[in-house]
């Protein structure tokens, strides 16, 4: 079996700068038995994706994240990053099972441009696309959803749509785990600590498009009883969107309804003229304003791109487009947008669905301190799944179903004030045992965690 070589010195970080590991060495497989050797010799390793974690999940340096979680740079002297980017690549589409293969180093980018004329999709999507997949399904990365006919949330995490998984394990042996074998349900949204996974089978669905649309402004415009009318409607906006999802920009400063955007599948419309007349027919049938039982506020149906919403792009409002464009905020004609210019920072915590009103109001008045350093709050909502670790799962109790509110901060106020700020939003909302995203900042500690997830 030939050697993986000397691992590289690596000097850099995640997308937002806030993890660093500088001075890490690297290796970089070119092979699977590379791999399984570099894994077998017992060192301690972690696996790098797209780096957009705000979390030490993949950093070794020094930040105010792994201080926070009892994580020195110190415990890291003798762990090393594998990268995938010299892998083979994957990409093994079965049209008859509606199945698709593809690398531990592919991003949902390369699959929803892979995918966007072979008549196939995946069932839902995050909000952008640079992500990894098995890093995104390992963390718990996930998009929103509609309320079904029965109550319940239609959409889960993107961790829903995995059937099978090959993973290296500590031994340096492959093993396969598909959907309904034991270990599945831990070995998905695991923070990779079942092995290095070398590849993804997702779950696809038929090909289809999808009716936008988007109420409000952005920036928020103030408008006195804004912001309470527009979440005392989210409940309103889920039944709506059906099967489809949804998403909320607000800014807890601003006493403004922000942007509701409401996505409904539709049968696919075929060519650009097809779909403009489908979209012209649709906005029309359209309610005219969100917000038109409350003859105090407006929130109209937008129909213009904004040109605000995300930085340097005209992001398109109302109308029909293909599934990959729409259920991203991120993406437009299969190509990725974004994210941010600006620097930031995120925190997102998840609580259950049934409590919504009570966690919003709460979270309002903790939000509105964020001032001037919010860039914008995003409130989705997933299903729940079968996997331990996922943050969106809650018991029978709570309904199973959760909210996910996540907010973006400009990095520039430091990333000890974030966390400190997510520590006061977690005994804020304790009654109702929020979850944090894995990859996202929080003031939980490992100790915390443990107890919360009821972990042995």
């Amino acid at each position: 079996m030939g050697g993986v070589g000397s691992p590289q010195r690596l000097e850099g970080g995640n997308w937002s700068g806030t993890v660093r590991w500088v001075g890490s060495s690297i290796l970089e497989p070119s092979r699977l038995e590379e791999l399984q050797e570099a894994v077998s010799q017992g060192s301690k390793l972690r696996a790098v994706g797209s780096a957009h974690s705000f979390t030490p999940v993949v950093g070794l340096g020094d930040s105010d994240s792994t201080k926070a979680h009892k994580a020195t740079p110190s415990n890291f002297d003798d762990m090393q990053l594998v990268s995938f980017r010299k892998m083979p690549r994957i990409f093994d589409l079965d049209q008859k099972r509606k199945t698709l293969t593809v690398d531990a180093g592919s991003t949902y980018s390369e699959v929803c441009a892979a995918l966007s004329s072979t008549g196939l999709a995946l069932p839902n999507t995050a909000s952008l696309p640079q992500f990894g997949v098995a890093g995104a399904v390992a963390t718990g990365t996930h998009g929103s959803s509609g309320l079904g006919k029965d109550g319940r949330l239609v959409r889960s995490g993107l961790a829903d749509a995995v059937l099978r998984m090959e993973i290296v394990g500590p031994d340096g042996e492959i093993r396969s785990l598909s959907r309904g074998d034991e270990g599945f349900s831990a070995s998905v949204v695991s923070l990779g600590c079942m092995g290095m996974v070398t590849s993804v089978t997702l779950e696809l669905v038929d090909d289809f498009d999808v009716f936008q649309r988007v109420y409000g402004a952005w920036p928020p415009e103030t408008a006195e009883g804004g912001l309470s009318a527009m979440l005392e409607s989210l409940p309103l906006a889920m039944r709506e969107c059906g099967a489809g999802s949804f998403s909320l920009f607000v800014d807890w400063a601003q006493d403004s309804p922000g942007t509701l955007i409401l996505r409904s599948p539709i049968p696919p419309t075929g060519s650009e003229r097809e779909a403009a007349a489908a979209a012209a027919r649709l906005i029309h049938q359209a309610p005219r304003d969100w917000l038109s039982g409350n003859a105090a506020v407006t929130a109209p149906l937008l129909t213009s791109p904004i040109e605000a919403f995300i930085e340097g792009v005209a992001y398109d409002t109302s109308g029909v487009g293909r599934w990959h464009d729409k259920l991203h905020v991120w993406m437009k004609d299969a190509k990725p947008l974004g994210p941010q210019s600006a620097p930031e920072l995120q925190l997102e915590h998840f609580v259950p669905l049934k409590h919504a009103k009570e966690v919003l109001e709460l979270y309002r008045l903790v939000g509105a301190h964020f001032g001037s350093s919010i860039l914008y709050t995003e409130i989705r909502a997933v299903r729940a799944d079968d996997q331990l670790l996922s943050p969106y799962s809650c018991d029978e109790a709570d309904g199973f179903d959760s909210l996910g509110i996540s907010t973006g901060l400009h990095a520039g106020i430091g990333e000890s004030r974030v966390i400190a700020a997510a520590s006061v939003i977690e005994e804020a909302l304790e009654q109702f045992r929020p979850k944090p995203h894995w990859g996202k900042l929080m003031g939980y500690g490992g100790q915390d965690l443990e107890n919360f997830m009821e972990i042995d």
